[in-house]
């Protein structure tokens, strides 16, 4: 009998923003995005993110959030491929070693293509 597994290779979590100098009723924040690297560079993450935006789009936020750090270009490049930008806002988080990260944003009226 051969047996197909299916195996669960992205996660996502979103809930409104944590973000103190947001409204928290229009803009919600992604809070991870996780991906198998077997799964990586494969459209998978660019799928999981649109679907993620339009659910939260459809549940009425104005703007969507999250952070990455700013050492991670990778992230980053990917973030900004989707229309997210840095907003301004950067703080630390502690892991042992101080880990600056940044704020991205997307607002809901930036579109450039259709599929964005």
């Amino acid at each position: 009998m051969n047996r197909r597994v299916r195996r669960r290779i992205h996660r996502t979590s979103h809930h409104r923003t944590r973000s103190g100098d947001l409204d928290a009723r229009i803009t919600s924040e992604i809070w991870g995005i996780y991906l198998l690297p077997a799964s990586w560079r494969r459209g998978i993450g660019t799928h999981v993110c649109r679907k993620a935006k339009a659910l939260l789009y459809q549940r009425g936020f104005e703007s969507i959030v999250l952070w990455v750090f700013e050492g991670n270009r990778r992230a980053r490049q990917f973030y900004e491929t989707l229309q997210y930008a840095p907003d301004g806002a950067t703080r630390s988080i502690d892991v042992g070693a101080e880990l600056p990260t940044i704020r991205y944003r997307r607002e809901r009226t930036s579109r450039r293509t259709a599929r964005s």
